[in-house]
């Protein structure tokens, strides 16, 4: 790999340490324009996205940044180097963009991200960094981030591979919770399907809720979408001047130079990756099948990149707890325990949670359990979900937390039944997993999805 190549790595979000040179990640940019090709067994299942090599995180919004930087240190490298020998054709057209306020404006740009990433900028520097780049020889800039990257270790040979022990954190910053949290108004995600029976306002007050970190408001929104599913049923809601709808036409790519058509496209997936989390689910029925599958698989990549607490919080309406036992577990005290699976073998008698070992949910979490509570506080697990709450969902190991509306956190499995046979005869709520680890959970996973776009 070339000195640029060395000196502008891949933004990998978790930092896996995989680099390699800027012909290949040409390739790889070209090849992503691809549809589903044929394997070697005929299926057209073959598809290669912007991800990275080595850990699978998505580069789609990054890589094209970092070829622009590459490119640009490239070109300098080799005008200090010429000796009075002419420019190429491509190397003259290349000058010529980076004289235009777009391309500078790009590579500004591209530079505040890489500085971000790299964790050597603090938020201050940050914020005005376009200010600073106008105010400061570009050369001088450079030199500065030389020095960094070169503190941080980046400049190692990564052809060789990398040690274990190689990391690349992020640097430190005061996040506020309360503001990430509101700022992704509306998530589809969260809405157990059924959010083509919600209009725009009912989408945010949910979604408000769900990733508050309040059980309480989580447990609200669980019943909301319960009277939702009851009242309304499968027929859409003809709300069409409301919702917004997606781009259809991508802006055409400037055919002046490479250089351009690389920030084209770099702007054009910026916004793609924006508006991925937004309610665009209007859904139009005469759709092909191939759009359809289109369509799952992006929100099915945008899941797996931010995935869901493996006990959503739902609601049941019952009148009698018929087939339905109860058991007496402990948690934790972490957010960890959301993504972990409580299984209920045989009679009952024994309970196991597998710690989760995935990459995404341990990122969204900073590498940590999440602790946020002392452990050993009792909650109340479903033993077996028979008769009508089985029915409308209801499975072995799900957390009972609200009757009614109201929490049952802390109390024993004898104590919930006891309430439940109370208000037997009549019907009633049960909801079931808004407990602290989910709230938590889904609040912190809203504010990695904020920080990401």
């Amino acid at each position: 790999m070339s000195e640029a190549d060395s000196k502008h790595p891949l933004q990998c979000q978790h930092h896996c340490g995989y680099n390699f040179c800027d012909t290949c990640i040409e390739s790889l940019i070209s090849s992503s324009k691809d549809d589903f090709i044929e394997a070697s067994d005929g299926n057209m299942h073959v598809k290669v996205y912007l991800n990275c090599p080595k850990c699978r995180s998505d580069l789609s919004t990054t890589i094209r940044d970092t070829l622009l930087l590459r490119k640009v240190s490239a070109l300098k490298e080799v005008q200090q180097q010429q000796n009075g020998k002419p420019l190429t054709d491509s190397e003259k057209r290349l000058v010529a963009a980076l004289e235009t306020e777009r391309v500078q404006t790009a590579v500004a740009n591209a530079k505040q991200g890489e500085a971000k990433y790299l964790g050597i900028v603090s938020s201050s520097f940050s914020t005005g960094v376009t200010d600073k780049l106008e105010e400061e020889d570009e050369d001088d800039l450079s030199e500065d981030f030389d020095e960094d990257v070169e503190e941080w270790g980046v400049e190692a040979d990564l052809t060789i591979g990398v040690h274990s022990s190689f990391r690349c954190p992020r640097a430190p910053e005061i996040v506020d919770h309360e503001a990430r949290a509101e700022a992704l108004e509306i998530d589809p995600t969260l809405f157990s399907g059924m959010d083509f029976c919600l209009d725009d306002e009912e989408r945010k007050d949910l979604t408000q809720k769900m990733t508050s970190g309040d059980c309480n408001l989580v447990a609200q929104a669980s019943e909301n979408l319960w009277t939702v599913a009851l009242k309304r049923g499968p027929t859409p809601v003809n709300d069409n001047d409301q919702r917004a709808n997606p781009k259809k036409n991508p802006k055409r790519l400037d055919k002046r130079s490479s250089i351009y058509s690389l920030i084209s496209e770099a702007d054009q997936k910026k916004e793609e990756k924006m508006a991925l989390p937004i309610a665009t689910t209007q859904h139009n029925y005469a759709m092909t099948q191939t759009q359809l599958q289109l369509e799952n698989l992006r929100k099915a990549e945008f899941q797996q990149e931010f995935p869901l607490p493996v006990r959503m919080p739902k609601s049941i309406e019952m009148s009698d707890i018929k087939g339905m036992t109860l058991l007496d577990y402990e948690w934790d005290g972490t957010v960890l325990d959301s993504y972990c699976k409580i299984s209920i073998s045989g009679f009952g008698d024994k309970i196991t949670q597998k710690r989760t070992t995935n990459r995404n949910v341990l990122a969204m979490l900073q590498g940590s359990e999440g602790r946020i509570e002392l452990p050993g506080k009792p909650r109340v697990l479903i033993r077996h979900a028979g008769g009508a709450a089985g029915k409308q969902g209801a499975l072995r190991g799900d957390v009972i937390t609200h009757i009614d509306g109201s929490p049952v956190a802390g109390s024993t499995a004898q104590e919930v039944l006891a309430e439940l046979e109370k208000k037997s005869g009549t019907k009633f709520t049960i909801t079931l997993n808004a407990e602290q680890s989910v709230a938590e959970g889904l609040k912190r996973r809203a504010i990695a999805i904020d920080e990401m776009l």
